[in-house]
């Protein structure tokens, strides 16, 4: 089973004010988010990384590994050059799921989520 990666707002102390950050959710409010896909390679500890401050800066972030290698850093050009021929189809569906699945977290702003992507969801 592939578990996709999602941060949420970490509560603890601003480095710069010492002021508590309360994310705003925990506050009732509904929050912003950003899904992230990776490129070619598969999900790194880039997208990770690049989940994890946004989450930093309270967005709900979500690092999605849509080949399902679970983290898997090989390089598998054949996987991905197969799922760019099924873009319409395999490639779509899993996207969408993703898209999906956090829109509909209680705590996510349906109407704020954005995508951050690397090469490959260019040709979408």
């Amino acid at each position: 089973m592939v578990v996709p990666l999602l941060f949420i707002a970490i509560i603890g102390h601003s480095e710069v004010t010492e002021d508590p950050i309360v994310p705003a959710f925990e506050l009732g409010l509904a929050t912003p988010a950003v899904i992230v896909f990776h490129g070619y390679e598969g999900r790194t500890d880039f997208e990770d990384l690049k989940a994890r401050d946004l989450a930093l800066f309270g967005y709900v972030a979500f690092a999605v590994d849509i080949y399902g290698f679970e983290g898997n850093e090989t390089y598998n050009l054949s996987t991905a050059s197969d799922l760019l021929s099924k873009r319409t189809t395999t490639l779509r569906r899993r996207i969408l799921a993703a898209w999906e699945l956090l829109k509909g977290l209680s705590f996510v702003d349906d109407q704020k989520v954005a995508v951050l992507y690397l090469s490959m969801l260019v040709l979408i």
